[in-house]
Formats: C-alpha cells, sequence, structure tokens
C-alpha cells in the first residue's frame, strides 16, 4: 500500500511525456466528479490506441514515432539548458512536431532538409510524414470513452497575404489545419483573434497565449493540445491540504497536495537514481511521474531517453 500526495501546477520537477510507441504529449488537464480535486501538470500517457495497419503490420502514424520521441527529448534537454533553474519547463513535443510538419509541407530545399533531420524525419519523405500524421489525426478524432485529446494545428494568415491553394488544402487533409484571416497590422485585434480561435477548440482551458504580435506578420501557425480525462480511482478532495514543495535546497512553497492511499504501478530504478509510478486515468490512459532522487535531478535529466522511459514503463510492478 502506498500513499501518493501530487501536487498540482507548480512541482519544478522532471515529468516525462510519452505516448505508446513514443508519441510524446506534455501538455494535459484532468478533470473529475464535482467532489473530487482536478488535476493539471506535466505528465506521461500511454495511449493504446487502435486503427488500419500498414503492410508492415504497423499503424501508420508509428512511422514518425521514433522521430518524435528523439527529437522531445532532446528539445526538453535545450530548454532545460536554456531556462531559469527555478522556472517549470512546459511544453507539448508532439505539438511542436505536429506545427514544424505543417511547415515542412510548404517548404523545399535546404530548409525542407534541415526541418526533417531535426525533426528525425531524414529516411522518409514528405507524403510517408503526412500519412502518418493524417492517421494520428484520425485516431485522436476517434478518441472514445471517459477522456478526451485534443491535437490541433491552424494558420492564421494575414488578409492580403496568399498562399498556394494546394498548400492550404493539404494542411487541412493531412494536419486538420483550419486556415482563417487575420488583419496582423492592428496587432492588439490579431492577438485577440487568435487567443479566441484557441480557447474555442481547447474548451477555454488554454486562453490568452499569443501577445505582442509584429505587425509585419503574413501567416503565424498555430498548435494546441488538451486532455481531459478522470482517474481511474479518484482524489478525495477532502484529504487535499498544504505541504511545503522543496523547488531547491533552499527554497520551500507551501502548496495543496493531494493524497491516496491505495496499490499503484511503481518501480524504483537504483541505477537512475529515480521513483517511477504510474496512475491511470479511466479509460486506456495513464500519467507516468519520474521523481529524482534528492541531490540526483540532473542525472536523472541527463539520462532520460525514449530507452529509458520503456525501461521505466517494462520495469513497473504493483505494490
Amino acid at each position: 500500500m502506498s500513499s501518493v500526495p501530487a501536487q498540482a501546477e507548480k512541482m519544478h520537477g522532471m515529468i516525462a511525456g510519452c505516448l505508446l510507441a513514443a508519441l510524446l504529449l506534455a501538455v494535459a488537464s484532468a478533470d473529475h466528479p464535482h467532489d473530487h480535486h482536478d488535476h493539471h501538470d506535466h505528465h506521461d500517457h500511454h495511449d493504446h490506441q487502435h486503427g488500419s495497419k500498414g503492410h508492415d503490420g504497423e499503424h501508420p502514424c508509428h512511422l514518425v514515432s521514433n522521430g518524435n520521441a528523439d527529437f522531445g527529448f532532446a528539445l526538453y534537454k535545450h530548454l532545460k539548458a536554456k531556462s531559469d533553474a527555478k522556472k517549470n519547463i512546459f511544453f507539448s513535443p508532439l505539438g511542436i512536431s505536429s506545427a514544424l510538419s505543417v511547415l515542412s509541407k510548404g517548404a523545399r530545399g535546404d530548409t525542407h532538409s534541415q526541418l526533417f533531420s531535426s525533426l528525425g524525419y531524414s529516411a522518409f519523405n514528405q507524403s510517408q510524414v503526412d500519412e502518418a500524421y493524417k492517421h494520428l489525426f484520425h485516431m485522436f478524432r476517434h478518441h472514445k470513452g471517459n477522456q478526451e485529446l485534443i491535437l490541433g494545428n491552424a494558420a492564421a494568415v494575414h488578409q492580403t497575404f496568399n498562399p498556394l491553394k494546394t498548400y492550404m488544402e493539404d494542411i487541412k487533409d493531412y494536419y486538420t489545419a483550419h486556415v482563417f484571416d487575420v488583419d496582423f497590422t492592428k496587432p492588439v485585434d490579431a492577438a485577440a483573434e487568435i487567443n479566441k480561435y484557441i480557447a474555442r477548440n481547447t474548451g477555454d482551458m488554454i486562453k490568452d497565449q499569443v501577445k505582442d504580435l509584429d505587425p509585419d506578420t503574413v501567416m503565424m501557425l498555430i498548435n494546441y493540445i488538451f486532455f481531459k480525462g478522470e482517474w481511474e480511482k479518484p482524489f478525495n478532495g477532502n484529504l487535499t491540504r498544504k505541504m511545503d514543495f522543496h523547488v531547491d535546497e533552499s527554497t520551500n512553497v507551501p502548496v495543496d497536495m493531494m493524497m491516496r492511499t491505495g496499490r499503484f504501478d511503481y518501480y524504483f530504478d537504483l541505477d537512475n537514481h529515480s521513483s517511477v509510478i504510474m496512475l491511470p486515468y479511466k479509460g486506456n490512459t495513464s500519467m507516468m511521474i519520474i521523481l529524482p532522487s534528492e541531490g540526483k535531478m540532473e542525472h536523472v535529466e541527463g539520462s532520460i531517453s525514449k530507452e529509458q522511459i520503456l525501461h521505466w514503463h517494462n520495469s513497473l510492478f504493483r505494490m
């Protein structure tokens, strides 16, 4: 039996994100019945999807899974190196890969090659990547059960700018990218229109993301990702209480901690100095939380990879 405190939003920790086959998600929110606490955090999704398979027996979206995973962890390490040590790192690797793939659809020459190299797609052509994302978006649209998973793209285009019609049609077909006009010469109004679009497509959970637009902008690619689910075994809101969260050796922050006692899939990685626990949602999705041992944050961050995630996943046991 274990007692698990979960901190809602201020956790400065390394919580990696991956879907089955390493399709990565890192932005999510969980919604619970009215008598339980909500949870919004960085977390891990193992999503067991079903759909049509290619000639090799694999789902088409698996074609880009390894590249997406490697890109996501490389990006995390880059952001970590550039960020303030006391600030959270909060991003969606899959969302960024998706948006850059929309960009690659209209790129040519060196620009296209550099985009594909960065994304880990060098072994594939644009048509293969397009089909992989088309299948991925199809699965998200048909996601059933007690959870909602939304990944979307859009292109805000200056009203006097006319991209190729074929490009607009293709990104809508393969990446479900909605195209709409804005007047970037009026930056405040353009930002309001874009923010309104994002909020409308994420149930008002993501707001006011776009600010300080350049009036010379002619096109902006937008990506949003939203997850809503219910815990398989909800936390009791009556047990929530204030506790100290240790940001670092010298900084403590009082935060609301949720708590639940029960049996969980757990693993302590002695070699990588970390504790791993899986918290399931109703349906086929789970959150994986990685908690580095005291003083071992940098070690765990330095070793994180898709192979490490799979090792942790395969080593979990019920306790």
